[in-house]
């Protein structure tokens, strides 16, 4: 599986190169998330869980059965000469995407985006490693939050990003 990532100018607060951005290539999947304010978009691909099921049940009878040439043709998959054909086709049941994604009756694949609006966002970093978060949407809630992070700072990088209701950007 491959993918490409990058950096772009965020949907909601304009910032520059601050919205790092994902996208798979083995499903058409998207990631991205703005370290400045918050925002958060997601677009997966949706799984035929119906077709998924009755694939699976048929190969894992013809496993069983031994018969796993006709396995191998089902899940439509190339076995390498070093492969044990069973394990290949184990893992591919157990473990698939393109064969049993939704799609359009044109073929084209059938996403759900998933977007949230950005309250705010923060990253905490030790010895070289970190985590980039996004802050709650609720009032009380995020302030909690916010001082939970803060009190972080004698042992952690931390920084602070909040999205007032107006707008305006608070740096803490």
């Amino acid at each position: 599986m491959s993918g490409a990532q990058g950096a772009k100018t965020c949907p909601q607060c304009g910032g520059i190169d601050t919205c790092l951005w994902e996208y798979q290539t083995r499903d058409g999947s998207e990631w991205e998330f703005c370290e400045r304010c918050g925002h958060r978009r997601r677009r997966i691909a949706l799984r035929d869980r119906k077709r998924m099921g009755q694939v699976r049940s048929s190969v894992k009878e013809l496993l069983r059965q031994g018969r796993i040439d006709e396995a191998v043709e089902i899940c439509g998959i190339t076995v390498r000469h070093h492969e044990v054909p069973q394990k290949v086709v184990e893992d591919f049941i157990n473990d698939t995407y393109i064969p049993f994604l939704k799609m359009t009756k044109d073929g084209y694949l059938i996403y759900r985006v998933y977007e949230w609006r950005g309250h705010g966002a923060y990253s905490i970093g030790l010895n070289g490693t970190g985590q980039l978060g996004s802050l709650h949407h609720n009032n009380d809630i995020r302030k909690k939050q916010i001082t939970s992070l803060l009190s972080l700072r004698n042992s952690h990088e931390v920084k602070v990003i909040e999205v007032l209701d107006d707008g305006t950007i608070r740096e803490y």
